[in-house]
């Protein structure tokens, strides 16, 4: 699987990504007119989360000298929006709505997700002060902490762990998210094809062992 942000202001994802060549076209696409900041998906390529905001209202010039657009919310201020879908593998056509959405009080820059899919985390740093953000996989806000500068975010894949990367005159942050795997881990458990062949040297230097002690039992009652 393959998903990305593309310059149509949309996500789109390809399945059986591997296979493809060329430029083909996505199996489903969202968010049309939506600018997109961030994007990331669990390991399986089932759960999606992105970053960005639909009400695009003017350039507005930042610190460094670079541009981005403001953006407005419910409330009149500039703010974001999580989104994510779950199931992705299943869905085609176009377009996809979200399977939750969660509104950010600021512009979100970056989103990360576990490898299972069940906890995933955004970080806002542009229009108002920074924050990180911990969900489930049902668009529960589990916690937010503030964060100054916070820009990069980084999840472990079991979900118990979040790193948060800041900008310049500041500093990362490392926690314990509280949670960990509720659901199955991606791909359950693994039992080997030939299991015969697995065990065989185990097996065999069981014997060579049961065979050595017999002898030595063996020698030392004759002696």
């Amino acid at each position: 699987m393959a998903v990305s942000t593309g310059t149509d202001l949309s996500v789109h994802y390809w399945t059986g990504a591997k296979s493809f060549s060329g430029d083909p076209a996505s199996t489903w696409w969202a968010g049309e007119g939506i600018l997109f900041s961030s994007i990331d998906m669990s390991s399986d390529g089932d759960s999606v989360i992105a970053s960005g905001s639909s009400a695009v209202v003017g350039n507005v010039d930042l610190k460094d000298g670079e541009s981005t657009k403001a953006v407005i919310n419910g409330n009149g201020v500039a703010g974001g929006k999580v989104y994510f879908w779950g199931q992705a593998r299943s869905l085609t056509g176009k377009p996809q709505v979200p399977t939750w959405t969660y509104p950010t009080d600021g512009f979100i820059h970056d989103v990360a997700i576990d490898d299972s899919g069940n906890y995933m985390a955004a970080d806002q740093n542009i229009f108002a002060p920074g924050k990180v953000y911990f969900f489930d996989f049902r668009g529960i806000l589990l916690w937010s902490y503030p964060i100054d500068f916070a820009d990069k975010v980084s999840i472990s894949s079991d979900g118990s762990t979040l790193a948060v990367g800041t900008t310049t005159l500041a500093t990362g942050y490392l926690f314990d998210t509280g949670y960990t795997l509720s659901r199955p881990a991606v791909g359950g458990v693994l039992i080997p094809e030939n299991k015969l062949g697995i065990i065989a040297p185990y097996l065999a230097l069981t014997i060579v062992f049961v065979v050595v002690s017999t002898i030595f039992i063996m020698r030392k009652r004759k002696y």
